[in-house]
């Protein structure tokens, strides 16, 4: 059971109806979804609304003396739900994550797509418990990747970076040619699927090429690869 907190304009309408259509697919439920104007200085109308969040009852005289009555020590939230979906970038979601733990979602697991995770981020505490999935060149670089990263940043400085997800397609697609025109019909890799810098790369039977992503966790304030291979 999901909420969903996504911000008001195409994109995130777009992955409300993909994330609403998968997760139900694979027997989840949408249970509620708020909308946040992108770049607010604050975001805890539909933080609130979303979580049901309700005031820490305050401590009285009266709590001292009476053993049954015990204080909230925090705000309280909704109970219905086991997840919340939130479609962000790095921008807005350093700002929405904090505002979540504040109003009691602190203990509810966060889920994101890789919008939320600048490569070559560090030091982003604020995103800390956030999963989210992406391919191997940014949460798990082998040796090759982290040469090519290294000769971007060295090259056009860290505000590469920011594009670097483009190279690893490029360096993916590059690598899969000579597997399509070596084929008389769809269905290069023999069938299997290759390791990309993008994913776990694989073909479907019209001949069109898909990746699987693994999730990463950030924690300490740098993302940390999770659970492999889950999302297509």
């Amino acid at each position: 059971r999901a909420i969903v907190l996504l911000p008001a304009n195409e994109w995130g309408q777009r992955l409300l109806v993909a994330f609403t259509a998968e997760f139900t697919l694979r027997g989840g439920v949408v249970v509620d979804t708020r909308t946040y104007l992108p770049g607010a200085a604050d975001y805890t109308v539909p933080i609130r609304s979303l979580l049901m969040t309700t005031e820490p009852r305050p401590i009285t005289p009266d709590s001292a003396v009476n053993p049954d009555e015990k204080p909230a020590l925090g705000p309280g939230r909704r109970q219905d739900v086991d997840l919340i979906f939130v479609a962000t970038n790095s921008s807005n979601g350093r700002q929405i994550v904090p505002q979540l733990k504040f109003f009691g979602a602190a203990d509810l697991p966060t889920y994101s797509t890789s919008a939320i995770w600048d490569d070559g981020a560090a030091d982003a505490d604020d995103l800390n418990g956030v999963v989210f999935p992406d391919g191997p060149w940014v949460i798990d670089p082998d040796a090759s990747a982290i040469v090519i990263k290294n000769g971007l940043v060295r090259h056009w400085g860290r505000q590469a970076l920011g594009a670097s997800r483009l190279y690893a397609l490029g360096y993916d697609a590059y690598q899969l040619v000579p597997g399509i025109l070596g084929q008389a019909v769809p269905g290069p890799f023999g069938g299997g699927e290759v390791a990309g810098a993008t994913g776990m790369l694989y073909v479907d039977a019209a001949g069109r090429i898909h990746r699987r992503l693994s999730f990463a966790e950030v924690r300490g304030g740098r993302e940390r690869p999770g659970q492999q291979h889950v999302v297509r």
